[in-house]
């Protein structure tokens, strides 16, 4: 939150916020301004053991109505850390056996839908190669003659392969040692030396490196027994919405944070083509054969440092509020940049 401060609270941001619901007060500064102080000092209470589920809960609620005032909040990392303490929190009491099995079961189903919704060719074709970019230099132009484009097929099936390894108690070893390589050959792509995406990408990497070697050193300490976890509500919680509905994105029916279809070319975006820049000059610009337009994701990272939440009926609301002020003379949806553009500096 500290790393997406304007995201949280930004009175004087230039991207809009989206609120589900049609509220003043909901709208109001002191109302996040309230909730944000809820959920920090809950956050920091449940290290207190005596309190942590209460705390835990009160966070999470507190978490859920500031998704109200902006659903740009609710960003598949967010869901996915409050989600984990949401568990932990209902199996408080629980062995450390059965809390080691969920978590597990958590963070296999994020590996495997992020690997499963980059399997495309969007991926494939204009993804992959701005990620070897920190590695490689290559064109979009110049991928197409690319004779190891089947290279691109190996984020996917690494990622996927790490969710299989982590389930079986016998191959998670293999299966740590695979995903912090994972990880950290995202992170030097992404980072500094690479795409240089924002810091809160670049956290919740290094944070899923740290929650496998806990798992890992947690797990070696118990003898793994899923029968041990079919009567707990949060088992069946995380496989349900950890496991089973992201599936449920393929067909357009489960939303792409909830499913953790990051960097996957197949989230939606828009250009907001524009008629004169005079008056942008804190706007992140964009150029192709002489036509200039903003990319609303981007924009949204260099300001938010966080991405626009992933469904075209927020881009369409976002880009229409800002075309209203802007001169803007079209706006474009589309998923991935299939030429190489210019940045306006």
């Amino acid at each position: 939150m500290g790393l997406a401060f304007k995201l949280w609270y930004g009175p004087d941001r230039a991207i809009p916020e989206v609120p589900l619901i049609d509220s003043s007060i909901v709208s109001s500064n002191f109302y996040q301004i309230a909730l944000i102080g809820i959920l920090i000092a809950s956050l920091l209470a449940s290290l207190f053991e005596k309190f942590y589920r209460y705390t835990i809960i009160l966070a999470v609620f507190a978490f859920a109505l500031l998704i109200l005032d902006d659903i740009n909040r609710l960003q598949a990392y967010y869901y996915q850390l409050m989600f984990m303490l949401l568990l932990l929190a209902f199996m408080h009491k629980r062995s450390q056996e059965q809390k080691v099995t969920v978590m597990y079961l958590v963070i296999v189903g994020v590996y495997f839908h992020t690997g499963l919704v980059k399997w495309n060719d969007n991926f494939v074709q204009f993804v992959f190669p701005n990620m070897l970019y920190a590695y490689y230099y290559v064109s979009l132009e110049t991928w197409r003659e690319f004779p190891f484009q089947e290279l691109a097929y190996s984020i996917p099936i690494m990622e996927m392969a790490v969710a299989v390894l982590l389930i079986i108690p016998r191959s998670r070893k293999i299966g740590l040692i695979s995903a912090i390589i994972l990880h950290l050959g995202i992170l030097y792509s992404i980072g500094p030396f690479g795409l240089k995406l924002g810091a809160v990408i670049i956290f919740w990497n290094i944070s899923m490196i740290v929650f496998n070697v806990i798992l890992y050193l947690e797990s070696q300490k118990t003898t793994p027994s899923i029968k041990n976890v079919y009567s707990l509500g949060s088992f069946w919680l995380a496989l349900i919405f950890f496991c089973l509905l992201p599936f449920l994105n393929r067909m357009g029916k489960w939303d792409n944070a909830l499913s953790f279809s990051v960097y996957s070319g197949t989230t939606p975006n828009v250009q907001m083509h524009l008629n004169q820049t005079d008056d942008l000059l804190d706007a992140p610009l964009f150029y192709i054969e002489q036509d200039t337009f903003i990319d609303l994701n981007y924009w949204s990272f260099k300001e938010l440092n966080s991405s626009i939440y992933g469904q075209e009926w927020v881009f369409d609301k976002i880009s229409k509020q800002l075309c209203e002020d802007l001169d803007c003379r079209e706006r474009v949806f589309f998923e991935v940049y299939k030429e190489s553009i210019s940045y306006v500096e």
